[in-house]
C-alpha cells in the first residue's frame, strides 16, 4: 500500500533502490510529500522565519579550484535558488582547531535577498533575509 501524502493526498512514490522515504514529517506528525515540503518552506520564508537551508557547490570540471556553480536548497531538494559564494574564511576555535566558514547569498522565490551561512565540513546553514534600503 502506497504511502498518501497528508497535505495533498496524492500517493508518495519512492523510486526503487532510493534511500529515502519519499516524505518528511512535520511537527504534528504527518506525512508531507517533498513537493509539499517545499511549500511549507515557501511559507516560513514568505514569513521572514530563518529556515535551515542547504548549501551545495559544484566545482569547475577542470579541476583547477574555480567555482561552478552554488546552489541552496532544502533538505529533500525540492525547493532550489541559485547562489553566489561571496566569502570563504578559515575559522579558528579556542582550542588551536580550525574550520572552513562559506558565506553565500540568494535571492527567494519572491526575490528578497537572503545569506547563507555554512560552518565546517556540513552543506547545511542558517539562511537570513537582508534587510534591503
Amino acid at each position: 500500500m502506497a504511502t498518501v501524502c497528508d497535505e495533498c493526498h496524492k500517493a508518495i512514490e519512492v523510486p526503487e533502490g532510493s534511500v529515502t522515504t519519499g516524505y518528511g514529517v512535520d511537527k504534528e506528525g504527518r506525512k508531507v510529500c517533498f513537493s509539499c515540503c517545499a511549500e511549507h518552506d515557501k511559507a516560513t520564508m514568505a514569513e521572514g522565519q530563518d529556515p535551515v537551508l542547504y548549501l551545495t557547490e559544484q566545482k569547475s570540471p577542470e579541476g583547477n579550484g574555480f567555482l561552478r556553480r552554488a546552489e541552496v536548497s532544502n533538505w529533500p531538494g525540492s525547493l532550489k535558488f541559485p547562489a553566489v559564494v561571496v566569502a570563504r574564511s578559515k575559522q579558528y576555535t579556542p582550542s588551536g582547531g580550525q574550520y572552513d566558514r562559506v558565506t553565500a547569498h540568494f535571492r527567494d522565490h519572491l526575490g528578497r535577498p537572503w545569506r547563507i551561512e555554512v560552518r565546517g565540513d556540513m552543506q547545511c546553514g542558517r539562511s537570513r533575509l537582508l534587510k534591503t534600503a
